[in-house]
C-alpha cells in the first residue's frame, strides 16, 4: 500500500494528528531517532504519549 504513487503518505497526517490528539488542551510528544549505518538510512518516529505509559505514533 505505501508503494502506491497514487497514494500521498504525508497527506494522510493532516487528519490522523487531530484525530489523536482530538480535545486533548496538552500532549507530551516523545521522538525516538534510529539511524542504520550499514544503509545509510535513518528514521524519526514522532509519538504522542499517553498516561498508560503507552505511545501512540503521530508522524
Amino acid at each position: 500500500m505505501l508503494s502506491n504513487t497514487k497514494l500521498n503518505i504525508w497527506s494522510l497526517f493532516d487528519d490522523w494528528v487531530p484525530y489523536v490528539v482530538a480535545e486533548r488542551k496538552e500532549i507530551v510528544v516523545s521522538m525516538d531517532w534510529t539511524e542504520f549505518d550499514a544503509d545509510d538510512h535513518c528514521s524519526i518516529v514522532q509519538s504522542m504519549q499517553t498516561s498508560h505509559g503507552r505511545n501512540t505514533p503521530l508522524l
